[in-house]
């Protein structure tokens, strides 16, 4: 049986022309027809009689899973002269561009002949002698179009710039894993990067990205590992693998970006045991700088940190003579005598600025240096409760309160507060400051309220409830997609509805691309963002930040 491959949008209308000089009689009802397969419906009919150039129209309800049939039949194969019937078969795309239709010469051919199926054209010519009458069956496959393009074609080793691949689908009635490979002509080695991104799964050279259902593409991010090595430029060309699940788009099959060393001038930083960890009214850590190169004029290294730390000093200062000699730095952090659950999970970074007239060194980007803070201060209210469901409130302090068992409701209200659920079905309010919640084990409800709060929803099944977008920017550590869920108050605004949020509201990218687009899933930065209008016309407002990298999707949100 003669094949090819057509790849388009949902939905999806064939249009079957009929061309004959004469009228053709079709034996019967809907003898040329499509039949259901794969659980594609088709709606729509026509008359037993097609008259010269006659369009009959099918639509279907749903877009293709997979190959469906198209038979031709005719009873009446010729006309009173002998001659031979036509038959065309054309697709036009969802926005009525032709997908392909071509004419074969009018020589004659033999019995049981049909024409050549052109490239990824879907062409079905039949043709019937004087002398018999025969059927042909023509297997049309549908298949995602799949294309790769570069949205950032540059990445830096260090600071960390990462390059990012776009994996991009026609249809997205169904999951669907497209595999890429490294290209041979590609100077990077496996060892000088890093893969990954929602649903991205990496061996060897092979990269296997599955976009679930609902999901048009998948950003895949390279990151360059910082090996201190002076290195050429180096590129990494993906290539698109064949595969019989979807087409590859040739035009777009491959994509290319570059990686740039940064190691030829600048510093060297060198934390104690790879980390810089301290503790409120405890002692302090250290960290070493050196040049990698001698300058040719003096090099100022300005320091700077966050409120809760402090450092031993604010300049070091780099000579043509003491370049490479390491100079220490003392970080300790500051005693503010306030109790801060959140601390162990907010970013407090020390920030290194280079000045100097030596041009290679002057304004020359440094990592910042993560340091990790413990808190030492007590709470300044202690409630626990006991094995029944127990509602727990704290007052206008900072305060640490404890479910235990049962079924709790903790309120934290005004300060920074730890609520801690514990066993049962617990609901945890945190109200304004900085809190954590931590809903340990059972079906949860965490709600941080006002203030940049961190949420932990432990075992079970949970809800991390968002009710006004202006409340703050919150952390979840642990979502799980198919067991948690984002639960969004209808205050938000923007037309939200109660129930299930409708997959065209939700995008995966940087921004809106429509009016109907309200949340934004930056996958590359682990961001949530709400738009209300899709428009641009009003910025988007983040409301939270994911731990690790969970593959959103619009079932993985419900409004109240």
């Amino acid at each position: 049986m003669p094949a090819v491959d057509f790849t388009n949008q949902d939905p999806f209308t064939l249009d079957v022309p009929i061309f004959r000089s004469q009228g053709v009689t079709v034996t019967g009802s809907n003898t040329l027809r499509l039949l259901k397969f794969n659980g594609l419906g088709v709606i729509g009919g026509f008359d037993s009689t097609i008259d010269p150039g006659e369009w009959v129209d099918f639509s279907f309800d749903t877009g293709p899973v997979g190959d469906i049939q198209v038979f031709i039949q005719t009873a009446n194969n010729v006309d009173g002269d002998g001659a031979f019937g036509e038959f065309f078969v054309e697709a036009f795309g969802v926005n009525g561009e032709s997908l392909g239709v071509a004419r074969a010469d009018n020589a004659t051919v033999g019995n049981n002949n049909i024409s050549s199926l052109f490239g990824n054209q879907l062409i079905s010519r039949f043709r019937y002698s004087a002398d018999n009458e025969y059927s042909r069956i023509a297997n049309v496959s549908f298949k995602p179009g799949v294309s790769l393009t570069i949205l950032d074609a540059v990445a830096i080793e260090s600071p960390t710039d990462v390059a990012v691949y776009r994996i991009s689908r026609a249809s997205s009635t169904t999951a669907l894993t497209v595999d890429l490979g490294l290209h041979s002509s590609s100077t990077a080695r496996l060892t000088d990067f890093t893969l990954s991104g929602p649903g991205v799964a990496v061996t060897g050279s092979t990269v296997s990205v599955t976009l679930p259902i609902g999901v048009n593409f998948v950003d895949l991010v390279l990151t360059p590992v910082d090996d201190l090595l002076t290195e050429d430029e180096e590129t990494v060309r993906l290539d698109l693998l064949p595969s019989s699940n979807y087409a590859i788009n040739g035009a777009q099959s491959f994509a290319t970006a570059t990686i740039l060393a940064s190691d030829f001038d600048g510093f060297t930083v060198t934390q104690t045991d790879g980390a810089t960890a301290v503790t409120e009214g405890g002692g302090s850590d250290q960290f070493t700088v050196v040049l990698n190169r001698q300058p040719t004029r003096n090099v100022v290294l300005v320091i700077g940190s966050s409120d809760q730390l402090a450092t031993s000093t604010n300049l070091l200062t780099f000579t043509p003579s003491n370049w490479n000699t390491p100079q220490t730095v003392a970080v300790r952090a500051i005693n503010d005598a306030l109790y801060e659950p959140t601390q162990a999970f907010e970013p407090h970074l020390i920030t290194l600025t280079p000045i100097s007239a030596d041009s290679r060194f002057d304004s020359a980007f440094i990592s910042p240096i993560r340091v990790a803070i413990t808190d030492d201060d007590a709470p300044t209210l202690t409630l626990t409760g006991t094995p029944n469901a127990d509602t727990l409130s704290g007052g206008t302090g900072n305060d640490l309160i404890s479910g235990g068992g049962g079924n709790d409701t903790l309120l934290g209200r005004a300060g920074n507060d730890r609520l801690n659920g514990g066993g049962g079905d617990d609901i945890l309010r945190g109200g304004g400051g900085r809190d954590l919640l931590v809903g340990g084990n059972g079906n949860d409800q965490l709600s941080g309220g006002s203030g940049n709060d961190v949420l932990i929803g432990g075992a079970g099944s949970d809800r991390f409830l968002f009710v006004n977008a202006g409340d703050g920017v919150d952390t979840i550590v642990d979502f799980t997609v198919g067991e948690d869920l984002i639960q969004i108050s209808t205050a938000f605004g923007g037309g939200l509805t109660v129930g299930g949020l409708p997959s065209s509201a939700f995008v995966i990218g940087n921004a809106a691309t429509d009016a109907d687009d309200r949340f934004i899933y930056d996958a590359v930065n682990r961001s949530l963002y709400f738009d209300i209008d899709g428009t641009g016309s009003a910025a988007a407002i983040k409301i939270a930040t994911f731990s690790s990298s969970p593959l959103l999707t619009a079932s993985n949100f419900v409004v109240v």
